[in-house]
């Protein structure tokens, strides 16, 4: 029996998962010819659809997920993000894009509730 590891997207479109579950191998898409054959092109991953390049076209799905290759056992492990990389990009979870009036408006806020709390007045004796 043959592993696999697809993760079906859309309708017609496969996510092929090798060695690191965070990292995608391949796209597979599914289309058909003129002849009303199904065919099954194989990309490379890459988050950003334009950056994929096809590797391959295959008459089956399985076929196709087949010719993603396994790794070694050994294979390198890739790198972690950059220490303080979130903080430099600013993706600090407010939701708004840096320099947007909301993001100005929510950061006003934010420093007045995290920063000094008003106390309550005291009685006078």
């Amino acid at each position: 029996m043959d592993r696999s590891n697809l993760i079906q997207v859309a309708f017609d479109e496969w996510i092929v998962m090798r060695e690191f579950a965070a990292y995608p191998k391949a796209v597979i898409r599914g289309v058909r010819d003129r002849g009303g054959e199904a065919r099954f092109l194989l990309f490379t991953w890459d988050a950003v659809r334009h950056k994929q390049r096809m590797v391959g076209l295959h008459s089956t799905l399985q076929e196709a997920e087949r010719a993603v290759p396994w790794p070694p056992r050994n294979a390198p492990v890739p790198p972690l993000p950059q220490p303080g990389r979130l903080r430099d990009s600013h993706a600090d979870g407010n939701g708004y894009p840096p320099g947007s009036p909301d993001r100005a408006r929510v950061n006003t806020k934010s420093s007045r509730t995290s920063g000094e709390h008003r106390k309550a007045p005291s009685p006078e004796p």
